[in-house]
């Protein structure tokens, strides 16, 4: 792309040395002042290749300018396809260095590994460093255990609390079964009892309640006069109930 802007100039530069020897040609060339005639043939052979000149120098002026806009918009390609290679250059740095450290990490641990394997009491500073380190390590074991064994005495303290809610509940339920049945049982001994209790309604009414029932069945016991219904097709009467 240089070269080619290079050579388009010297192009450009000789071009225009061609268009000063014309013009100086045609200066030379023009009538003079005191009036002599000039052939119009002559002046319209000596304008053309200027013209042409003038039309070819725009053509190359022209071209210039896209090969100019066409250098910048490549420029601007290559410094994007430079900043992402530079990009990804830093990321494969970081990740080299991300390598690194892992692997001698890896090999920290395999020597601990191997020390704990084959371990033989030594005194030496990098033994009694392996052996802090392994402490360390038991002692954050330690804990973690304590703290899991916390979490599962709660979760066993919930579970009871859940039991006992579960056998309360259910008392509670065999408890109401329990007085339902005796209320059940209550209802058909009076019913048993009494079986002058029974009243006749008639169409369209609504049946007294067992309550209402049992009053009257009392009030009846105590000599009380009540109104006993018949058919529907019967009127109201009173009488009285024998003991």
């Amino acid at each position: 792309m240089e070269k080619l802007m290079v050579d388009q100039r010297k192009e450009e530069g000789a071009l225009h040395a061609v268009l000063d020897r014309i013009q100086s040609a045609s200066r030379s060339a023009t009538p003079r002042a005191n009036g002599d005639d000039v052939n119009p043939g002559e002046v319209k052979m000596m304008l053309v290749p200027e013209t042409q000149l003038l039309q070819l120098v725009q053509e190359r002026e022209r071209a210039l300018s896209l090969l100019k806009s066409f250098r910048d918009e490549g420029n601007a390609v290559i410094y994007r396809m430079y900043n992402v290679i530079k990009q990804k250059e830093k990321k494969n740095v970081e990740l080299l260095a991300t390598l690194e450290t892992l692997q001698k990490s890896n090999e920290r641990l395999r020597q601990i590994q191997r020390q704990v394997t084959n371990m033989t009491g030594s005194t030496s500073p990098y033994h009694q460093l392996n052996h802090n380190e392994i402490s360390e390590h038991c002692k954050r074991c330690v804990e973690k255990e304590k703290i899991i064994e916390g979490q599962r005495k709660l979760v066993s303290e919930l579970d009871e609390l859940l039991r006992n809610a579960d056998t309360t509940l259910l008392a509670m339920k065999g408890r109401a079964e329990a007085a339902e049945q005796q209320l059940r049982e209550v209802l058909q001994e009076r019913k048993a009892a009494s079986p002058q209790s029974i009243v006749y309604v008639k169409e369209g009414e609504v049946p007294e309640s067992a309550v209402g029932q049992m009053e009257r069945i009392a009030l009846s016991s105590r000599g009380t006069p009540r109104t006993r219904r018949c058919a529907p097709c019967c009127s109201d009467y009173t009488s009285r109930t024998a003991r």
